[in-house]
């Protein structure tokens, strides 16, 4: 993945240097080195920035490449791109520059937005207009594959109040509006389930490593997660076989995708999908507690970890919101005969396809809600 060509490019600098976003997101996932140096000490991130390719600078950033590498010219990458003309990716490289020295600090965050990683300071609210305006795309009686497409689709553009200009795009608009309607979910209460109060107008930093920004709808039916590019590429590749095996499973516990989006905003582009809360638990009618008991969830993230031999855990008691691991585990889940075969039926043909597919499903999300009121047994769901 190293090899060298007579003028001394790696494949990954050729890459950089003709602006192929898709090849260096491929070079970079088969471990290609990020900061080979070819002729001159240029660097792959270098001439990424002299071709004005803002994507694979972004790739390569966020992959852990070093962009403040100094060529034999005396040049980094932030020079090549202000020589260039490319003032976004100048802009870009010299605010991680600014921070990596501690001169700049990110915006801390108001009510309505969130400081991304390179400290643009996002205006959710905006963000939310745009998922908003889109959740009225209607949805086909039958898709076609050009409907798959990572090409197709739907520019949005919106002028905010201080004049600057948010632009969005809502990928494969007709598959969402499709998937939305296969599991009953009303466009006009889609939109307004967006339509956040200024408390909850805000992202939040999920519990994982991962380092992505979360937001809840308003009615706690829907989440949104910030994802990297290369994310966005492999769901885009294998959308069409999701969608089919959603159709063919409507019972699936893979997680349900309902949009997926760019926002481009000044020099930071920020890709958000949106995808239904597995937890969050509609109370049928004939529920014998009433609406106001107290509801305890427990959360358990499993990830099919082993604990030491020996190793003693507490009873911990109740979870609230907290998210137990492997290691917590000390109790059953209890299921009826029927509903035990028809989990396992379901789990076993979700796990088929996602290894047809190549993918692996990083853990088993569980929750369980404890159900009590006063002079009644307690039971769970």
């Amino acid at each position: 993945v190293d090899a060298i060509n007579l003028q001394g490019e790696t494949p990954l600098f050729t890459a950089c240097d003709q602006g192929h976003v898709r090849v260096t997101l491929l070079l970079v996932q088969h471990q290609a080195t990020l900061d080979y140096p070819a002729a001159y000490g240029m660097s792959p991130i270098m001439a990424a920035a002299r071709s004005g390719c803002l994507q694979c600078v972004r790739l390569l950033t966020e992959k852990g490449a070093t962009d403040s590498l100094v060529s034999e010219r005396g040049r980094t990458a932030a020079d090549w791109a202000r020589e260039m003309g490319h003032e976004g990716i100048a802009e870009y490289l010299g605010l991680r520059e600014s921070q990596r020295q501690d001169r700049l600090r990110p915006p801390s965050g108001s009510p309505t937005s969130s400081s991304s990683n390179s400290g643009v300071l996002f205006p959710l609210d905006e963000f939310l207009q745009g998922i908003r305006t889109a959740a009225f795309f209607s949805a086909p009686k039958k898709l076609a594959n050009d409907d798959f497409a990572p090409t197709n689709v739907v520019d949005y553009s919106f002028t905010l109040k201080d004049g600057a200009e948010l632009k969005m795009k809502d990928y494969i608009p007709k598959v969402h509006a499709q998937m939305r309607a296969m599991a009953l979910i009303n466009s006009a209460e889609y939109a307004e389930a967006w339509n956040l109060p200024e408390d909850k107008l805000n992202l939040a930093e999920g519990a994982g490593r991962s380092g992505s920004l979360f937001a809840k709808s308003n009615d706690d039916h829907f989440l949104l997660k910030t994802i990297p590019y290369d994310e966005v590429v492999t769901y885009l590749e294998r959308a069409h076989a999701y969608y089919d095996h959603l159709k063919n499973q409507p019972d699936s516990i893979i997680m349900k995708v309902y949009g997926l989006y760019q926002f481009q905003y000044r020099w930071e582009t920020c890709y958000i999908i949106v995808f239904g809360n597995i937890l969050h638990c509609r109370r049928a009618q004939s529920d014998p507690f009433p609406p106001t008991s107290d509801l305890q969830l427990d959360i358990f993230d499993l990830k099919g970890r082993v604990p030491k031999r020996g190793k003693l855990f507490q009873n911990r008691g109740g979870a609230g919101e907290k998210v137990w691991k492997d290691k917590d585990l000390e109790r059953f889940f209890c299921f009826t005969d029927c509903n035990r075969r028809k989990f396992l039926r379901q789990l076993h043909a979700d796990v088929e396809w996602l290894k047809s597919n190549n993918m692996m499903d990083y853990s088993l999300l569980i929750g369980v809600r404890s159900l009590a009121a006063s002079g009644t047994a307690q039971r769970e769901l």
